[in-house]
């Protein structure tokens, strides 16, 4: 019997190599960057009392020092491969300069930041499997930060209150400043 085997010229066998070395360079650069926002995130404070106090009962991966039930879920792609975890969800500390205080009755404020914030688009993009709950530390204090849709002003994330499909001047007026705020960036 004649069995004939697949040949591949040297050069072929060197672009294949190449191109699966392209993909897992990929994949590690992103594990680093990863590790790397939640090193940022932990020297921004993301570790500190007011933020344990504040996620008591919430098994985020960052903010708890053992490992949780329920606290992971499976990687994206292939980055269980290289012993990356996938995360349920994540808090983080945004600057307070990049939110807009929003009054929503006699002593009740909230405030708000847009989905194109610089930390919050960030942990979306490295951690797509994960919830992010953008917070704000205010000395021993931690204040969660509504996200609002940057092209509708629409509240994404956070807690939404009675009223938030009420669209008025002053809604629009925050909306603006904070377009124009990040838009000077």
């Amino acid at each position: 019997m004649n069995i004939r085997l697949t040949r591949f010229r040297l050069r072929t066998l060197l672009i294949a190599v190449a191109g699966l070395c392209c993909v897992l360079a990929y994949e590690v650069n992103w594990i680093h960057q990863r590790r790397h926002f939640l090193a940022g995130q932990e020297s921004k404070g993301v570790y500190n009392e007011a933020m344990r106090a504040r996620w008591p009962s919430r098994t985020s991966v960052n903010n708890v020092s053992q490992p949780v039930a329920g606290a992971y879920r499976e990687a994206p792609c292939c980055l269980e491969w290289f012993g990356e975890r996938g995360y349920h969800h994540i808090a983080i500390v945004i600057p307070r300069s990049d939110t807009v205080t929003r009054r929503l009755g006699v002593g009740i404020d909230t405030l708000d930041t847009l989905d194109n914030q610089a930390d919050y688009a960030r942990a979306q993009r490295l951690f797509p499997e994960a919830t992010i709950y953008p917070c704000v530390l205010n000395g021993s204090e931690a204040h969660d930060v509504n996200v609002k849709d940057f092209v509708t002003g629409k509240v994404i994330t956070g807690q939404v209150y009675w009223g938030d499909d009420v669209w008025d001047d002053t809604m629009q007026r925050e909306l603006d400043e904070l377009r124009a705020r990040f838009a000077g960036r």
